[in-house]
């Protein structure tokens, strides 16, 4: 059985890092949201999909890690909680133009894959 507040016995180094680990996120997803909101400010409706995400995947955190501390020293509810979180960040990845991509404006990616290979 795990006990309810796991994190509060922790010492040393690791209670240092609990501010950032529990307000962290939270921090990221304000930067986020404002960055969101001045990138996208004229498309209204990709706005509030992104918005969406953002307050979607700040409630996960609440629920799964802030709300129910005895939860993160338990596996599955954690395996849980990082897959869906993955999940709806790489949706917000994909949503945004160029996000993970190195390769310049205009140019196709397989057509610069492929330039080097004889094909």
């Amino acid at each position: 059985m795990s006990e309810p507040m796991p994190l509060t016995r922790v010492e040393g180094p690791e209670r240092r890092m609990l501010p950032v680990v529990t307000v962290g996120p939270y921090v990221l997803l304000a930067i986020l949201v404002i960055v969101t909101i001045s990138v996208k400010h004229s498309a209204a409706r990709s706005l509030r999909i992104d918005l969406t995400l953002c307050g979607l995947s700040a409630v996960w955190i609440a629920w799964m890690f802030t709300l129910h501390p005895a939860w993160r020293v338990r596996p599955r509810p954690m395996a849980v909680f990082f897959v869906v979180f993955v999940v709806i960040m790489a949706i917000l990845v994909l949503r945004t133009p160029g996000s993970g991509s190195t390769r310049r404006p205009g140019t196709s990616s397989r057509s610069r894959s492929c330039a080097g290979r004889g094909g």
